[in-house]
């Protein structure tokens, strides 16, 4: 995955419902297909934090320029979007775009993060229309 989105095609986002038909076995190697325009962006910085201040975002003030941000670029319906995503999101979502299974990405994202909801994390991707599709 690049982060050429502003070139990148148009694709219709996957439904929750399209996941309705899946069994219980599916989910474990069910691999996701992202919108062309999905990318992840690691910064030292807090580069999404200055350009999400610019557009309507909290106050410059608030920003902590000095911390990393792990950032979801996507522009699903023509419109960009930056996501800063926390530590355990960024992990699992690295997992699904290198083509990791559900459980796998699962597993590398508990091990370094014991709380996290994995269907938590599904669900916010589907709602942020990152979600094109899927192979089971």
């Amino acid at each position: 995955m690049g982060l050429d989105f502003a070139s990148a095609a148009e694709a219709a986002a996957m439904t929750p419902a399209s996941l309705a038909d899946l069994r219980g076995g599916q989910w474990a190697g069910l691999r996701f297909r992202f919108h062309p325009s999905v990318g992840l962006m690691h910064s030292p910085f807090g580069a999404a934090s200055v350009w999400l201040a610019h557009h309507g975002g909290a106050p410059m003030s608030a920003i902590r320029t000095g911390e990393p941000e792990c950032i979801l670029v996507s522009r699903p319906e023509a419109d960009v979007m930056l996501r800063i995503m926390s530590p355990e999101s960024c992990t699992f979502l690295e997992s699904l775009i290198a083509g990791e299974g559900l459980a796998d990405a699962f597993e590398t994202a508990a091990a370094q993060h014991p709380d996290f909801d994995a269907a938590a994390q599904v669900t916010a991707l589907l709602s942020l229309q990152t979600l094109t599709g899927h192979d089971s």
